[in-house]
């Protein structure tokens, strides 16, 4: 792919009419001759909290390769320093002999200890250690997270995360149930609630919508994050104009949604 050009639809309208535009676009302009990419040019919005939107690019990116291996990436490169777009200039890898990646400078990674089969034991990080086990087919079973000390908290007592099946605890505190639709949340001042999770074609999750006070509605409440059961979703479209079923205080049915609800095993519809 050399150039993507992506539209957009009024979200005001009855019909989806896509208009092409530019505020999108994409555009590789080298690979190298393993057909990794070189450089890469993107659109988008600038400045997410101008008052009038401005379209530009927001990312320039270049990508630098181990020369002894066909696609481990060492090194990216941003050049374009806007508030949108990737933020890690100047990030850097370092991998094991098998390709396993052993430090990473825009996330904080020091070092990765690996276990004969490839599962990170030990990870240290900038903000701590992160201590795994497994089981002997792979499964983790627990996680220990390793705060360093600081002046204001000179002792931090580690957090502990076991799994059992499809349960995640945290210092012995049930903290999730998983299921193939999203989870069951136990937050510690309120009751259980079902959270649903929406997924793309690749299977991961881009938003969250529960029914935390159990009324069968979604509150819709973008000025108040304590309320709003509309989670990780952007409450605006690209102009920063919201859309008239988004708007504070709205209460949307779940059926409407279109959700499926897991309990006890079995799916059905909430009406």
């Amino acid at each position: 792919m050399l150039i993507a050009n992506y539209g957009e639809d009024d979200i005001y309208t009855k019909e989806c009419e896509i208009v092409q535009t530019d505020k999108y676009s994409l555009r590789i302009t080298e690979y190298d001759a393993l057909g990794n990419i070189k450089n890469l040019i993107r659109q988008g919005l600038k400045d997410p909290y101008a008052e009038i939107p401005e379209y530009g690019t927001i990312d320039m990116l270049h990508y630098d390769y181990d020369p002894n291996s066909s696609s481990l990436l060492t090194a990216i490169e941003e050049t374009s320093c806007t508030l949108r777009g990737y933020q890690g200039s100047g990030s850097a890898y370092a991998y094991t002999n098998t390709g396993n990646l052993k430090s990473d400078s825009e996330k904080g990674i020091q070092d990765i200890i690996y276990s004969y089969n490839d599962l990170p034991l030990k990870i240290e990080t900038n903000e701590g250690n992160i201590l795994n086990w497994y089981t002997s087919d792979g499964l983790k079973v627990k996680s220990t997270i390793i705060a360093p000390p600081n002046s204001n908290q000179p002792s931090v007592a580690p957090e502990v995360r076991n799994y059992i099946g499809a349960a995640e605890y945290k210092d012995n505190t049930i903290e999730a149930i998983y299921t193939d639709e999203g989870r069951v949340t136990y937050p510690k001042s309120e009751n259980p609630y079902i959270e649903y999770h929406l997924k793309d074609h690749l299977g991961n999750t881009r938003s969250r919508i529960a029914d935390i006070n159990g009324d069968n509605l979604v509150l819709i409440d973008p000025n108040d994050p304590d309320k709003d059961e509309l989670m990780n979703i952007s409450h605006s479209d690209s102009n920063g104009r919201r859309p008239q079923w988004m708007r504070m205080g709205i209460r949307w049915n779940l059926a409407r949604l279109k959700i499926g609800i897991l309990k006890m095993g079995k799916s059905s519809k909430m009406t």
